[in-house]
């Protein structure tokens, strides 16, 4: 057949050119004829139903979707001669079988006259929309509390003081009496503690707007792992690093940054002197550039794509008891027995504070907290442009 007048002589077929688009997006594209059999998919939809073209080629969709009917119903919906597209929102299972939200919508596909061939299945992966919206939510509410928690403890400070003095004095009065002396200890160890809880309560404020400066962020792990270092002996667990050297420095502020990773090492520490006897004790602290480009979460001057740095805590705990995890970064929650539960709600604080987010993933023997962090150099390249 004679080429088209004025083509490239290396054109791909239209076909192909359309399968190479098709291929190429981030969306999950599966084609299904008019008996409802699939016939095709793209890799993104192969990787958010964990199903192979292979596997499915010829099987009817409400058997690749048995655990999603509600996907198979948009489908069916399409079939009865609905017209135009029909979309909702729900889960499907993915790899290991776990929950992906996703937005799904199904299309009638026409033949050249005009009848029903078909229908086209997009689905689109919601799990950074769900997570950034939880993001916002976290710090909104911790937001919110911390201006709460700051008027209380001004107000609730002032009265411990007095109430610390007056004690102080009353010791001295009374002079050397034993039962006194341990009343008089018992009180002030009580106002000593909620002295520092009120502490703690003042670190969920909104840091507020702070100069931001280069951190080299693996002497800060290096400095929380000298810190930790004789109590990590003492529990017979060893700390593993794996740093990559060409990681550009984070912005943000080195002492918040600092309390960020003692938390979690501290937390790390008390998780695995949980474990079975016999179990290895491991905490192992990973640095890397995460590959892809994300939106800054929060509005600003820099808003826009950001490289971002990651640091992973993981340790080999018992893990996050399910019933704990969806609350995991509210204030007051805790899986310690003399716990505050303040810890993780302040990490989630200081990544919010330096445009970050703050993931994790637990199961029996692994409780893995990931943050993302923005890199100086984007912040920098941004700030210069407005």
């Amino acid at each position: 057949m004679a080429k088209e007048k004025g083509a490239p002589a290396d054109a791909d077929p239209p076909d192909d050119r359309w399968s190479q688009i098709i291929e190429s997006l981030e969306e999950g594209v599966i084609g299904i004829d008019a008996a409802g059999r699939i016939q095709s998919m793209n890799q993104a939809a192969e990787q958010l139903t964990a199903c192979s073209l292979g596997a499915t080629r010829g099987r009817h969709h409400s058997g690749v979707f048995e655990d999603a009917r509600w996907v198979s119903a948009l489908v069916e919906a399409v079939a009865r001669g609905k017209p135009g597209s029909v979309s909702a929102e729900g889960a499907i299972l993915g790899l290991w079988q776990k929950p992906i939200p996703v937005r799904a919508t199904a299309s009638a596909i026409f033949d050249a006259e005009a009848h029903r061939s078909g229908a086209a299945l997009i689905l689109r992966d919601l799990t950074l929309q769900r997570n950034l919206e939880t993001d916002v939510r976290r710090a909104q509410s911790l937001a919110q509390l911390g201006v709460l928690v700051a008027g209380l403890a001004h107000e609730i400070r002032n009265p411990l003081g007095g109430i610390r003095g007056a004690v102080q004095l009353l010791a001295g009065e009374i002079g050397p009496h034993p039962t006194a002396k341990e009343y008089i200890d018992l009180v002030l160890r009580e106002v000593d503690r909620l002295s520092k809880l009120l502490g703690q309560l003042l670190e969920l404020r909104p840091r507020g707007a702070f100069t931001p400066q280069p951190v080299n962020i693996h002497r800060v792990i290096d400095h929380v792992i000298a810190l930790v270092e004789d109590a990590a002996r003492r529990a017979e667990t060893r700390i593993l690093r794996f740093f990559d050297p060409s990681l550009p420095e984070v912005r943000g502020d080195p002492d918040a940054l600092t309390q960020l990773v003692l938390n979690l090492v501290q937390n790390a520490l008390q998780a695995v002197a949980e474990s079975p006897a016999g179990r290895s004790r491991d905490i192992r602290l990973t640095t890397r550039m995460e590959t892809d480009y994300h939106f800054a979460p929060q509005p600003s001057r820099e808003q826009g794509r950001v490289r971002l740095l990651r640091v992973d805590v993981e340790d080999s705990g018992p893990g996050v008891p399910p019933e704990v995890q969806p609350n995991l970064f509210s204030p007051f929650v805790t899986t310690k027995a003399k716990g505050t539960g303040l810890g993780l709600a302040i990490c989630q604080r200081i990544v919010s504070d330096h445009g970050g987010t703050i993931r994790f993933e637990s199961e029996p023997g692994r409780t893995l907290f990931r943050i993302f962090l923005p890199a100086w150099d984007e912040a920098t390249r941004d700030t210069s442009r407005t």
